[in-house]
Order: C-alpha cells, then sequence, then structure tokens
C-alpha cells in the first residue's frame, strides 16, 4: 500500500466521518455563508450576471432590487446588505438606467437594520459581483463579535428583483478561525474555491500549499456520494502534486458548500503524519 493509498483512505474516512457526524447541507441555489474574525461573506447565487441589468422601472418610492442577510443576535433581529430603492415620483424621470451588474451595484446602499429600523452610522460592510454572483462582506467590528459569539447555526438570504420578485434561502454558517498553523489560499486558489461553490452537490475540494504557497488542487462534484468525490478529488490533487513537484499533502477544503478547511486540516494532518512514519518504519 503506497502513500496515495493510505492518504485517500484517510480523507474518505475523515468524508465519511463528517457526514455521519453532522451532514454537510448544501442549499439549492448554492448560497454560501462564511464567517471568520475579521470579516463575514455571504454570497448569493445570480442567474445570468452578465446581461444588462436595467434600473428605475418599478413602483416609486419600492425596492427594486436588493441581496440582504438576516439573522438573530442578542434577541434581536437584524438584517443588512444592498438595496437598489426606486426614487420618489417627482425624482422618477432621470432614475431609469441599465448597465452591468457591477454598476447596478453601484447605484444602490449598504446599510444593517435592527428590528426593521435603519442603524445609523452603521459601517464595514460592502456589496460586490463576485463571480456569478454578488457578495455582501461584513467587516463591523462588534457586529462580528456577536456573530462569532452566538454563533448562530443558519442565515436567511433575501433577493429582490425587478423581474425574478423575492425569494429568500435558509443558509448553513461556516465558521473559520485565523490560524497561522494553517496554510492560506493564494487569490488564484480563492478563485478556484468560488468557481467550486456553483458545482453541483455531492461534491469535495482538495488542496496542498507548500510553504512557498505554490499549491496543487482536485475537485470532483456531481458524484453519487462524497466518498466517491473525495476519491476523485484527491486522485486529480496528487496528479498536479506530481507535475508541480508538491510536497505538501492534500487537505480537504470543502464538502458541498460547507468550507471545512480548518477542521480537516486538524483532523487529517496527523493520520498522514501517522501514515507516513509507519510506511517509512516497513521500508
Amino acid at each position: 500500500m503506497n502513500k496515495i493509498i493510505l492518504f485517500v483512505f484517510a480523507v474518505c474516512a475523515a468524508a465519511w466521518s463528517y457526514g455521519n457526524e453532522e451532514p454537510a447541507t448544501t442549499p439549492s441555489g448554492g448560497a454560501t455563508a462564511i464567517v471568520c474574525t475579521n470579516a463575514a461573506i455571504f454570497w448569493f447565487p445570480v442567474e445570468n450576471a452578465d446581461r444588462i441589468w436595467s434600473w428605475g422601472e418599478g413602483f416609486p418610492s419600492q425596492r427594486e432590487y436588493a441581496w440582504l442577510v438576516e439573522v438573530s443576535l442578542m434577541e434581536q433581529k437584524f438584517e443588512f446588505g444592498y438595496t437598489k430603492w426606486n426614487p420618489p415620483p417627482d425624482k422618477q424621470a432621470n432614475s431609469k438606467g441599465s448597465g452591468s451588474l457591477q454598476e447596478l451595484l453601484r447605484r444602490g446602499q449598504v446599510n444593517i437594520w435592527k428590528n426593521g429600523r435603519y442603524v445609523k452610522g452603521a459601517h464595514g460592510i460592502s456589496a460586490a459581483r463576485k463571480g456569478e454572483g454578488v457578495a455582501i462582506r461584513l467587516t463591523e467590528p462588534e457586529f462580528l463579535k456577536a456573530l462569532l459569539g452566538e454563533k448562530p447555526k443558519q442565515v436567511v438570504l433575501e433577493s429582490v428583483g425587478s423581474a425574478s420578485g423575492r425569494t429568500k434561502e435558509t443558509v448553513e454558517v461556516s465558521y473559520q478561525r485565523d490560524s497561522a498553523s494553517v496554510p492560506k489560499l493564494s487569490p488564484e486558489a480563492e478563485a478556484l474555491v468560488a468557481d467550486y461553490m456553483q458545482k453541483a452537490e455531492n461534491k469535495v475540494f482538495v488542496i496542498a500549499i507548500d510553504t512557498d504557497r505554490r499549491f496543487a488542487y482536485g475537485s470532483a462534484f456531481g458524484k453519487e456520494s462524497l466518498m466517491d468525490a473525495a476519491k476523485e478529488a484527491v486522485n486529480h490533487c496528487d496528479k498536479e502534486r506530481n507535475e508541480k513537484d508538491i510536497v505538501m499533502q492534500p487537505i480537504i477544503y470543502a464538502m458541498n458548500n460547507k468550507v471545512v478547511y480548518e477542521e480537516m486540516y486538524e483532523k487529517t494532518r496527523p493520520n498522514i503524519e501517522k501514515s507516513e512514519g509507519a510506511l517509512h518504519e516497513n521500508n
């Protein structure tokens, strides 16, 4: 039994264990919610994001577009994100326009509401296009402290569109802790993860990062089980590791749309080291 086989076994065992202890749930639309100590990012998939968007065509003083996050914290209901309001009747004549999704986002505003009331002076919130969707980024210190303190398991993502109407989706929150010992992803790797997040469920993303931040990755999606996806993803990653001469072993980054990178780093790393030690002793 070689190192690759041993590692596939370790990764698949971790996938099986994870799936039985806490099944990963994949929202039908692929939306994601990730919270760490310095930022929280909530991603909304947008159908046909590259189309030409029109604004200023709805009813006066009504919410025309929105991407909002709803969460209960400190026994209060909070809502934050992006909103594009139509102006009142006397200002609507010059409000019509069209352009890209990013241009639409520049036409609106980002805010935080508490129990339905606007929170004055709130900051540290932004909206931008990310991949085939919209990302709401939150860095407001007190809000992040409350999120990390209470760790709500789910948030509700609400989308409003002039043509698509209003939809709400409950999304499981992934929590990541900052750790100097866990290799960080480069912007290139983050882009690959963003693309992976939009794939069909029963999927796994694994990555191996060397000390110089070179990396190899593997992903598989639309499989019959997470186990099948893990095997294929590791095989792809090992092939790229050999081509790039990456020394570090792969770590599971995500299962379905749930990021489990640091959790799996802690679980899988000891198994890898034990397996390599056993191989060394037997050779």
